[in-house]
């Protein structure tokens, strides 16, 4: 990520890895709503330390993606979502074609600036 030009944001928060593992565990055990409010408490320990955005690394985290509410600004990625979409535009469909996960942007910049567009 350095390597790409990205500045990395690790808070430093101990509660913040407690609220990521805790979410992993409860996706495991099948709680999903839990999961979710766990990953948006880690997620707003993230922005308050001053993260523009989030990867959501884990497969576990990507299953509570689409369900998370919106993040007072914080871009939320999910890499297994966006690694999915690559693989398929790799293979020849047209981004059209690939079905987009539910972003959670909380502007249009936001959006544009990962490649993405509002369509009404």
């Amino acid at each position: 990520m350095s390597a790409a030009g990205f500045e990395l944001c690790f808070p430093a928060v101990t509660e913040f890895q407690g609220r990521v593992d805790s979410a992993i565990g409860l996706v495991k055990a099948g709680s999903i709503a839990e999961a979710a409010s766990e990953t948006e408490r880690a997620l707003e320990i993230a922005r308050s330390a001053g993260a523009d955005t989030a990867v959501l690394g884990c497969t576990e985290l990507s299953v509570v993606a689409a369900s998370l509410n919106p993040t007072n600004g914080l871009v939320v990625i999910d890499s297994n979502a966006a690694l999915a979409r690559a693989c398929l535009t790799r293979l020849g469909f047209a981004a059209q074609d690939v079905p987009r996960p539910r972003p959670v942007f909380s502007s249009r910049k936001e959006l544009e600036r990962f490649g993405g567009s509002i369509q009404h």
